[in-house]
């Protein structure tokens, strides 16, 4: 079914937001692309993509079916592209006003609601949860194509 590929991640049993995040530096002015490859597993069905966890440039994916929910006003684009086997590509680009060089890209999971707030509350139950692959933050407003081997990942 696909989930060997990819990590992972279940919530805690604490009723929080949970989310994964990555380090990554911006510049302000430059525009970043960031991706990532994502199922659903158990009654997860949400996930917020964005940027210093800020909700203007935040991304909201129903993984039920691949529709979007929210999408922040300062993006400059977004996708969702369905890879079947349940797997989504979503990705988002954005114009970054500070420059960081300690930030994160945050990835947060929830079982719905309208608002980036409410899709993250959620508490775990030991069999749900997201399953992530091939995250990548790039430099520009095109993503781009991952290559991969057994010893390492590789970015065109």
């Amino acid at each position: 079914d696909g989930t060997t590929t990819g990590a992972t991640f279940e919530p805690t049993t604490a009723t929080a937001r949970h989310e994964v995040y990555f380090a990554s530096s911006f510049v302000k002015g430059e525009t970043y692309t960031a991706a990532v490859s994502v199922k659903l597993a158990g009654s997860i069905t949400h996930v917020v993509i964005s940027p210093q966890g800020y909700s203007n440039r935040a991304l909201c994916v129903n993984l039920t079916d691949g529709s979007v929910h929210h999408a922040g006003s300062s993006l400059v684009a977004h996708s969702v592209v369905n890879q079947l086997g349940g797997w989504y590509r979503i990705s988002i680009s954005w114009v970054s006003d500070i420059t960081q060089s300690t930030s994160q890209m945050y990835l947060s999971m929830g079982e719905g609601g309208t608002t980036s707030a409410t899709y993250s509350n959620v508490a775990g139950d030991g069999s749900k949860g997201i399953h992530v692959w091939g995250a990548q933050v790039c430099d520009g407003s095109v993503r781009k194509r991952q290559l991969s081997n057994s010893s390492a990942k590789h970015y065109r």
